[in-house]
């Protein structure tokens, strides 16, 4: 978060880690059940960034290159997207199935959503969508 803050001040985004629950016991629980009140979908992504971006495609085949486009080597925009949505995880972890279904949802509706594994993976997912 803080390096997103420093690199895109201007961009505004929420991160929220809703899905862990401080706590053991009754608190945890009265928790859960105050946030599922507030509004809180189970499966949401971790990250939101309130900007239209665009994706590229993935090739650098010469009919993919855009000479054009004043970074270098970036290829052609394959679509352009209406917000970024990030689901950290860590290690093995997996998808849940809430999760999926969020990243799915998303994905079908004009807005980009990616699983990072990492800081770094993170980063250059958001550095390749704001630039």
């Amino acid at each position: 978060i803080l390096w997103l803050k420093a690199q895109y001040p201007n961009v505004r985004f929420n991160a929220d880690c809703g899905g862990v629950i401080y706590g053991s016991g009754r608190q945890a629980i009265l928790r859960g059940k105050r946030m599922k009140a507030m509004g809180h979908s189970k499966g949401h992504p971790d990250l939101t960034i309130y900007k239209k971006g665009i994706s590229y495609k993935s090739c650098d085949c010469p009919q993919c290159l855009d000479p054009d486009d004043p970074i270098s080597g970036r290829v052609k925009k394959d679509k352009e997207y209406s917000g970024l949505f990030i689901e950290f995880k860590v290690g093995k972890n997996k998808l849940t199935p809430e999760q999926q279904d969020w990243i799915n949802y998303l994905n079908a509706n004009g807005y980009l959503a990616e699983v990072c594994y990492s800081l770094e993976d993170a980063q250059k997912v958001i550095t390749e969508y704001l630039t």
